[in-house]
């Protein structure tokens, strides 16, 4: 619509025909590289060694639909589970 176009039209003009502004100094420096180069890492890894991880989790997956009593059996003895307490009822 032309209401529409108006205001696009002139965010556009603002962003390209304004008034120039004082220059801007970034900043960032080293914790900023080095926690963009981690970030990155991981990123990659990730993506190149995916299929490891999906393999898991769809063998997981399985073992909980195929049988429910052998995946209890392995929550029971996952870090942090503490004895005697039920989690039914929540």
């Amino acid at each position: 619509s032309a209401i529409a176009a108006a205001y696009y039209l002139r965010v556009a003009a603002a962003c390209y025909l304004g008034a120039e502004q004082a220059e801007t100094r970034t900043v960032g420096g080293t914790p900023m590289v080095v926690s963009l180069t981690v970030c990155s890492l991981a990123l990659v890894a990730l993506f190149v060694w995916s299929t490891p991880l999906v393999a898991r989790a769809r063998s997981a997956g399985e073992v909980v639909r195929t049988r429910p009593e052998a995946a209890l059996h392995l929550a029971t003895k996952a870090p942090g589970h503490q004895e005697g307490r039920s989690t039914e009822g929540r």
